[in-house]
């Protein structure tokens, strides 16, 4: 799909569609795909200790795919220092430059591209973005880094390009074209924090549970994924979170870390 001519033609008529991810979603959200779910299991080779409720009661693939885990099962970091992982994925750190565009395996692109709102956008020049993908394994639900107040809200984009790296590789523009859910979250310790949910291709739907002026706790569910891998993207402002050991020595290799939902990535930095 993104190395080839005709592949190309297909992605752009068909496959990036809103059309596409949501009749995709539709299938799976039917009684007759249930029968992919042991299949999905035994490939990905996923934990079903963690499920909250036995295969048998799952009535679609769908209903798999944004399943819950058992109580305990991701346990939260509560240190009010650390940062937590909001979901279950691999994570990278970019630092942004003066002129606010980080680079993605290669390529670049701007904030305001990202959150297509420049007001916004020039509060977090010279920050940190951390980027977080999620594959279709993975457990796709997600949650709030930290107590806060759900501030703006608004969505960006309208595609679904995939937000694997062999398409960031192949310039797709998956960031900055497809739809995005978008928040400013005013957190108790670290300040203004951007909060990017982006769609990715196949994904049918991303679901948020709070909106504008909700008062939310550290490692409450903020929404999920229907289908599909996809990315999150946090924004810090500058000096204001240093990822731990290992992320800052991945990242600066170019290397992704898994992480997993509620685990402690990072510390707010401390002010000299």
């Amino acid at each position: 799909m993104y190395y080839t001519s005709v592949g190309a033609m297909v992605r752009h008529a068909v496959l990036r569609t809103r059309l596409f991810s949501g009749l995709y979603g539709k299938l799976n959200r039917s009684h007759r795909s249930a029968h992919k779910i042991r299949r999905f299991i035994t490939n990905y080779d996923i934990d079903t200790g963690d499920l909250d409720r036995p295969i048998e009661s799952f009535h679609s693939f769908n209903d798999f795919f944004t399943r819950r885990l058992k109580d305990g099962a991701r346990p939260v970091d509560l240190s009010p220092t650390r940062l937590i992982s909001p979901a279950d994925a691999r994570v990278i750190k970019y630092e942004l430059k003066k002129d606010t565009i980080f680079p993605v395996k290669g390529c670049s692109f701007s904030l305001d591209a990202l959150l297509e709102r420049p007001d916004v956008a020039q509060d977090f020049a010279d920050g940190t973005a951390i980027v977080l993908r999620l594959a279709p394994f993975d457990y796709h639900r997600f949650c709030y880094v930290d107590d806060a107040q759900v501030g703006s809200v608004w969505t960006a984009g309208r595609l679904y390009e995939a937000v694997h790296p062999y398409a960031i590789w192949a310039h797709a523009k998956s960031f900055t074209v497809n739809v995005r859910d978008c928040c400013v979250l005013h957190t108790r310790h670290f300040g203004d924090v951007l909060h990017v949910d982006v769609g990715a291709l196949g994904v049918g739907a991303i679901t948020q549970f709070d909106q504008s002026g909700s008062s939310v706790s550290r490692g409450q569910e903020k929404g999920l994924f229907s289908l599909g891998g996809s990315t999150i993207v946090l924004v810090f402002k500058r000096n204001t979170v240093v990822m731990d050991a290992d992320i800052e020595e991945n990242s600066a290799s170019g290397i992704e870390t898994m992480v997993r939902y509620g685990e402690g990535i990072g510390s707010r930095k401390r002010s000299d």
